[in-house]
């Protein structure tokens, strides 16, 4: 039987997903909403030299040698196809100040920077200003993922602000601060 978890009376709930058929997608989308996740975006420049970018709920480090990290974008997204055939792309990881950018390409839509301060790199990428950090990458290998595609990113430039900023996280549908962690 299960026991109540520590210091409350609640009792763990688990389900096979495919007792949950018919609310699978809402549960799914429910637990991986609790799952707290930095603001990560992706940005490229499509045919017309337009930016264009996709936030990204699974973004990771890869690999230190190669330098390599990773990020999925769904497939039903406008932007993917633009930053699969590009075969580059900046990977922001927001601060926490920058909900404005954060929301704008979390939409649909063409103009999503209008607005939005960004100046374009020595490697051609888009960047947008005041970033935590910023992960200049190209294409090196794409995997199926269901759903989102798995990009991984071969790490060509890093940049990183000489006054580190807060970060962004998102977790149950809100953007904010990572608390001081001590």
């Amino acid at each position: 039987m299960d026991q109540p978890l520590a210091g409350t009376d609640a009792r763990p709930v688990c389900h096979a997903l495919g007792d949950l058929n018919h609310d699978r997608t809402r549960h799914l989308q429910r637990s991986h909403g609790l799952l707290p996740f930095r603001g990560d975006r992706g940005h490229t420049l499509d045919a017309q030299g337009d930016i264009v970018g996709i936030t990204a709920s699974a973004f990771s480090a890869l690999s230190i040698d190669p330098a390599l990290v990773l990020f999925c974008p769904n497939y039903a997204s406008d932007t993917y196809p633009i930053l699969r055939n590009s075969k580059q792309f900046a990977i922001h990881l927001l601060a926490a100040d920058q909900q404005a950018e954060a929301y704008a390409f979390a939409g649909k839509g063409k103009d999503k920077a209008k607005g939005i301060e960004w100046h374009l790199s020595a490697l051609g990428n888009p960047l947008l200003s005041n970033a935590t950090a910023i992960i200049e990458c190209e294409l090196w290998r794409e995997y199926d993922g269901g759903d989102h595609a798995i990009i991984v990113g071969a790490v060509k430039n890093l940049i990183l602000p000489d006054q580190p900023a807060t970060p962004m996280i998102y977790h149950k549908g809100k953007l904010g601060a990572l608390p001081t962690l001590t």
